[in-house]
């Protein structure tokens, strides 16, 4: 999903995790993938800065980085299990 954010924006980790890849990522262009114990993934596309590194481990909450600062602010969030992505809506008591 879409999120639309403020240029320059903070981007916070959603769980605790470490960066498994950070760069180029087919049509998604520059990602970065967060790696969460029981095979679950986060992955960020439009992320203009990032704040931490390949292997680091990181916290519920810590800054990774932060959005562009032109026109197109917009953060692609993707939550995956096992490779397949996931809805995550029901974690937030959103009814679809």
């Amino acid at each position: 999903f879409l999120i639309h954010s403020a240029a320059n924006a903070p981007i916070l980790c959603p769980f605790d995790g470490k960066v498994a890849y950070m760069g180029q990522f087919s049509s998604y262009g520059d990602i970065l993938l967060i790696e969460h114990e029981g095979a679950y993934y986060t992955l960020l596309a439009g992320v203009h800065s990032c704040d931490c590194v390949l292997g680091q481990r990181l916290l519920k909450g810590e800054p990774v980085g932060l959005t562009a600062r032109g026109r197109n602010t917009d953060l692609y969030v993707e939550f995956r299990k096992d490779g397949k992505p996931i809805n995550p809506l029901s974690w937030w008591g959103i009814k679809e």
